[in-house]
């Protein structure tokens, strides 16, 4: 009967709240960057470890590495910060963990509430990523949404 229009109508409208979760979720994350100061840092220390990654069923050992940030408030207070650890496989990157050794000066973005909350660079094009991915997760739904709307008015 009407089992297929609500079934669709419901999965179009979880794809639709998928895509507002996720749209509203990465802008406010983007505004509470921008929100955040800049400070000048230092690497002090560049930790690594190794983990076990699974590629295709496969599991490959691979090393990760985490740069540890010294950086001063614009209050004067100073914080000691490791960055969370990240994956470095290609050649690129193998350069880019030469250019965190200990002394290399950084630009350091951190929350003003609780400066522990810090970050290296620049995250705008991480978060629109996010956001890109939540609406590529929602094209499922909206499509069996569709599908079921559609299969309701044609059978």
């Amino acid at each position: 009967m009407y089992l297929l229009l609500i079934s669709g109508i419901i999965v179009l409208l979880l794809g639709l709240a998928v895509i507002a979760a996720g749209i509203r979720q990465g802008t406010s994350r983007i505004s509470a960057e921008e929100r955040y100061e800049e400070a000048e840092g230092f690497v002090t220390e560049m930790k690594s470890r190794l983990t076990v990654h699974t590629v295709n069923l496969i599991p490959l050992i691979t090393r990760e590495y985490s740069a540890v940030v010294q950086f001063m408030t614009a209050e004067g207070e100073e914080y000691t910060v490791p960055m969370p650890y990240v994956l470095r496989a290609s050649a690129e990157y193998r350069d880019e963990r030469a250019s965190y050794e200990n002394g290399t000066p950084v630009s350091v973005k951190y929350s003003p509430d609780d400066p522990e909350i810090c970050f290296v660079g620049d995250k705008r094009g991480f978060r629109v990523r996010e956001i890109i991915y939540r609406i590529i997760a929602a094209v499922p739904l909206l499509l069996i949404g569709y599908g079921l709307i559609w299969w309701h008015f044609h059978i």
